[in-house]
C-alpha cells in the first residue's frame, strides 16, 4: 500500500506538479489536458492534492464525519482533533468508545483513552541550549509596544478604533486585504497550524505571504481576466499582453506546489531565516511558548551579529504572532538590543477556536492592556446578544479575525511601519546620480509593475513617492481616499482618469453567488522572481467601478471530470458496447462505467427474469476511498448472482508484474467476504471478474472447506479444480480460473469476446 501511494505521489510530482508551460505554446488537444489533469492520477479525487485540505475543499452540511488516514505520520485522525497511532489503535471498531466532545460540542479523545494509542501530531520545537546563555549575555531589553514603536518607528496612538479613512492609503488597502486573508486562513491555521514545522512548505508560504503584504510587496490581478482552463490543476495562464513581461504563461495558485521545471514550488525562501525588505527574519512555529519566543529572538539577533551587521531590524514570525527587534551599536560598541512583546496577527482563544486542542494565543501585558481598551467598543459588537445566532452562522471566529479591533489589525500596522522604517533607514540620503527626482518620478509613472517595485527600493525620494499611492498593477493605482473609509480615488494609468471606488471583502452567499458586485482583485506573491510568482486566489477583494484592459475570460469548455458506474432505472441501453471503444485517454472510472454497462448488457440479453435490475444491483464498492490506487470493484450481495464481483485496472497499467499483484488483492479482498456471518446465502464461493480495460479473465473463488465435497457424474476441468482446491488454506490458490490460458482474454477481439460470452 505504501508503495502504490509513494510511486502515486511521485507521479503527481512529476507529472502534474512540474508544468512545462512555454510562452509560444498552441491550445492543448482534449486528450493532451487529460493526461495533464490530476485525474490521470487518481480520478477519484475531487480536488487535486495540496498539503493541506483547505476549507472550500468541504461542506459541513454534507460532511459529519472526516477520517484521515497519514502515512507519513502513522497516524489516523478524526475531524483532525482525535488522533490515534496507526500501527496501535484498537481493532474491532474499539476506538470508537474513545471518542468525545468538550463542552463546547469540539471533537476530542476522551480522558480515559490509554496514552499508548494517542498520536500527538503538534510540533516539538527542539531547543539549544547555548542559545539561553547567549541570551543572558547579549542582555535583549524587552520594551512595550508604545516605547519601542516610539524608540524605533514612530509615534503610535493606541487607540485602535481610529477611523480607518485618517490611514494612509497604501496601508488601508492592505491592511483590507490582510484582513480578507484572516479571515479566510482562519480555520485552516486553527486546524493544522500546531503540526507545522517551521521548514514545511505549508508553513513558509502562509508566512511569506503575511510578510509580503505588510512589506508592499505585491500587486494585484484581476483573476476574471486569467485563463482558468487549469485553475484545478492548480495554476492560471496568463493573458498574452502579459506574458512578455512574466516571461511565462503560468501563474500558480497559493500553495498549490504547480511550477516550471527546475524551479522550486511556492514563493517563499526554502530556509526558515533570510533577508526581506531589509529586516532579518527568522520563522519558527510555537512562539506561544515562552522558551521558543526567547530562544527564537536570541538566534535571529546572532544571526545578524555573525553576518557582520552592528545595526540592523530584525524579526521572529510564526503566523500566528510576531516578535519585532531593533539592534543597534551602543556607545560602548557593544550591540543595544530592543524588542517588541509578542503580538498576535490571527488571535485564538478557548472560546473561538474551533478545536479544544487547537493553537492558543498567548498575549503579552502590552497586548492585553491594549486589548482592553477595546473591551467596550466594537468587538463587543461583534458579540452582543443579538447578534450572535448571525455571527455563529458566519463563523464567529471568522468574523473576530477580519474585525478591525482584532488583535491582527494592529500588529499588521506594526509591521507595516517596521519595514517602512528599515527602508528608509537604508534610503537615507541615496539619490540618483543620473537623473533628477522629477525623472525619476515619471520613469516609475510609466513603468511595469516590477520596475516600480525596484525603483522603491533604490533610492529615498522613489520610496517615498511609492507610499503617496499603491500601485494595484500595470492598469491601476490608488491615490486617496474617498468619501468614507471603504471609498478609495483610483487612477487609470493609461488614460489618467480618476475613479472613485468601493473596497470591500469578496463574500459569497450560502447559493455561491456574490454578496455585492464589483471586480476581483487577488494579490500576488514572488514579485522579484516571475518564475516564482503565486497568485492568492483564494484571498479575494472587490472594486466597484473599474474595468480590466484584458476582455474577462469566459471560455466554458469541458474539462476533464470523474466517472463512475451508476445505477439506472429502467436500464440505460445506451452505450452498452462502450467498452470495446474506449479512448485512449479514458480515466479508470470510464472504464469502470463501460463495464458496468457492458454486464448489464449481456444480463438483458440472456433475458433472465431479474435482468431489468441488474444495473441498480451491480454496486460501487462501498468507501471507494480505500481502493488503492489504479483499482476499481463492482459486486454484488450473496444472494444475487453468487455475489459476483469484478474487479478492474486501467490497459495502461497493464503488466505481468501487475497482473501478479492484481491477483494477490483480489484473493485478500474476497478472502475478507468470506468470513463475514452470511450463512443463510453460504455459497460455494463468487464468480469473479479481473480485466485490465478490455482485456479480461474469468474466475471462480471457491470458500475454505475442511472436506472435499462430492462433485457430479462427467464434471467439467474447473468443477474439478474447485473442488481440490477448496481445502486449501491459501485464499490466492482457490482462485480458480475458469477460461483456460495464460493471456488474458481481448474483449476486442470477435473470437476473444464470443468466449467469454459463451
Amino acid at each position: 500500500m505504501r508503495e502504490m501511494y509513494s510511486r502515486s505521489a511521485q507521479k503527481f510530482e512529476d507529472q502534474i506538479l512540474t508544468v512545462d508551460v512555454k510562452i509560444e505554446q498552441d491550445d492543448l488537444t482534449i486528450s493532451e489536458r487529460h493526461a495533464m489533469s490530476y485525474l490521470a492520477i487518481d480520478d477519484r479525487l475531487i480536488y487535486a492534492p495540496i498539503q493541506t485540505i483547505m476549507d472550500r475543499f468541504s461542506n459541513d452540511l454534507i460532511i459529519e464525519w472526516t477520517y484521515t488516514i497519514d502515512l507519513d505520520r502513522e497516524m489516523f485522525a478524526v475531524d483532525d482533533a482525535a488522533c490515534f497511532k496507526l500501527f496501535n489503535i484498537p481493532r474491532g471498531g474499539r476506538w470508537i468508545r474513545y471518542l468525545a466532545e468538550d463542552a463546547q460540542r469540539r471533537r476530542k479523545l476522551s480522558d480515559n483513552t490509554p496514552k499508548d494509542i494517542i498520536a500527538d501530531i503538534s510540533w516539538k520545537p527542539n531547543i539549544n541550549p547555548n542559545l539561553r546563555v547567549l541570551g543572558e549575555a547579549l542582555n535583549i531589553e524587552p520594551l512595550s509596544l508604545t516605547d519601542f514603536a516610539a524608540e524605533t518607528m514612530l509615534r503610535l496612538d493606541l487607540d485602535t478604533t481610529v477611523d480607518k479613512q485618517m490611514m494612509p492609503v497604501r496601508i488601508n488597502f492592505l491592511m483590507t486585504t490582510f484582513l480578507q486573508m484572516c479571515r479566510v486562513y482562519r480555520k485552516i491555521l486553527d486546524r493544522f497550524v500546531l503540526a507545522w514545522e517551521p521548514s514545511c512548505f505549508m508553513f513558509r508560504e502562509m508566512a511569506f505571504a503575511v510578510l509580503s503584504l505588510a512589506a508592499g510587496e505585491v500587486f494585484f490581478e484581476f483573476s476574471e481576466v486569467l485563463d482558468a482552463k487549469y485553475r484545478e490543476n492548480g495554476y492560471y495562464l496568463l493573458p498574452d499582453s502579459r506574458t512578455p513581461k512574466y516571461h511565462t504563461r503560468m501563474l500558480p495558485r497559493f500553495i498549490h506546489e504547480s511550477h516550471l521545471p527546475g524551479i522550486e514550488p511556492g514563493s517563499a525562501p526554502k530556509s526558515t531565516s533570510f533577508w526581506f525588505h531589509d529586516v532579518l527574519v527568522h520563522l519558527n512555529s510555537r512562539l506561544d511558548l515562552d522558551d521558543v519566543e526567547e530562544a527564537s529572538v536570541v538566534a535571529v539577533v546572532n544571526d545578524g551579529l555573525d553576518q557582520g551587521y552592528e545595526e540592523f531590524y530584525a524579526m521572529v514570525l510564526s503566523i500566528l504572532d510576531v516578535v519585532l527587534i531593533r539592534v543597534q551599536k551602543g556607545r560602548d560598541g557593544k550591540p543595544y538590543i530592543r524588542r517588541s512583546p509578542l503580538m498576535a496577527l490571527f488571535e485564538f482563544t478557548e472560546e473561538n477556536s474551533g478545536y479544544a486542542h487547537g493553537p492558543r494565543t498567548r498575549l503579552s501585558q502590552s497586548q492585553q492592556g491594549l486589548n482592553k481598551q477595546d473591551s467596550h467598543g466594537a468587538k463587543q459588537k461583534d458579540t452582543s446578544p443579538g447578534e450572535s445566532d448571525a455571527a455563529e452562522e458566519d463563523g464567529a471566529a471568522s468574523d473576530i479575525s477580519a474585525d478591525p479591533a482584532a488583535a491582527g489589525y494592529f500588529t499588521f500596522m506594526l509591521m507595516y511601519h517596521f519595514f517602512n522604517a528599515a527602508a528608509a533607514e537604508r534610503l537615507a540620503g541615496t539619490r540618483s546620480l543620473l537623473f533628477p527626482n522629477e525623472i525619476l518620478s515619471l520613469i516609475m509613472d510609466f513603468s511595469d509593475m516590477r520596475t516600480y517595485l525596484a525603483l522603491a527600493q533604490s533610492s529615498a525620494f522613489c520610496h517615498e513617492l511609492s507610499h503617496h499611492k499603491l500601485r494595484l498593477n500595470d492598469e491601476y493605482a490608488v491615490i486617496g481616499s474617498g468619501e468614507d473609509s471603504e471609498t478609495f480615488v483610483l487612477e487609470d494609468l493609461h488614460s489618467g482618469k480618476k475613479i472613485h471606488s468601493k473596497l470591500s471583502m469578496y463574500q459569497k452567499n450560502w447559493l455561491g453567488h456574490p454578496i455585492a458586485d464589483g471586480l476581483k482583485l487577488s494579490p500576488v506573491i514572488g514579485v522579484t522572481n516571475t518564475k516564482r510568482l503565486s497568485i492568492m486566489d483564494d484571498v479575494t477583494i472587490q472594486l466597484s467601478d473599474v474595468t480590466p484592459k484584458d476582455p474577462v475570460w469566459s471560455e466554458a469548455e469541458e474539462g476533464s471530470s470523474q466517472e463512475q458506474h451508476g445505477w439506472s432505472f429502467p436500464p440505460n441501453e445506451e452505450d452498452g458496447d462502450l467498452i470495446f471503444n474506449l479512448p485512449n485517454d479514458a480515466y479508470l472510472g470510464a472504464v469502470e462505467t463501460a463495464w458496468g454497462r457492458y454486464l448489464s448488457k449481456l444480463a438483458r440479453d440472456a433475458g433472465e427474469p431479474d435482468s431489468e435490475f441488474f444495473s441498480t444491483m451491480l454496486r460501487n464498492r462501498l468507501y471507494r476511498c480505500l481502493l488503492p490506487p489504479g483499482y476499481r470493484e463492482l459486486g454484488m450481495e450473496p444472494f444475487l448472482c453468487s455475489g459476483f464481483h469484478a474487479f478492474f485496472r486501467h490497459e495502461r497499467d497493464k503488466t505481468p508484474e501487475e497482473w501478479e499483484q492484481t491477483l494477490q488483492y483480489v484473493a485478500r479482498q474476497l478472502s475478507k467476504l468470506e468470513v463475514r456471518p452470511r450463512e443463510r446465502f453460504r455459497r460455494w464461493g463468487h464468480p469473479v471478474i479481473v480485466a485490465f480495460s478490455a482485456r479480461v479473465k474469468l474466475f471462480y473463488y471457491v470458500f475454505h472447506r475442511e472436506v472435499k465435497p462430492p462433485i457430479c457424474s462427467n464434471p467439467k476441468s474447473y468443477t474439478v479444480e474447485i473442488a481440490d482446491k477448496c481445502t486449501d488454506p491459501n485464499s490466492g490458490r482457490r482462485l480458480v480460473q475458469l477460461i483456460a490460458g495464460e493471456d488474458p482474454i481481448d474483449l476486442k477481439d470477435d473470437d476473444g469476446r464470443m468466449r467469454f460470452e459463451s
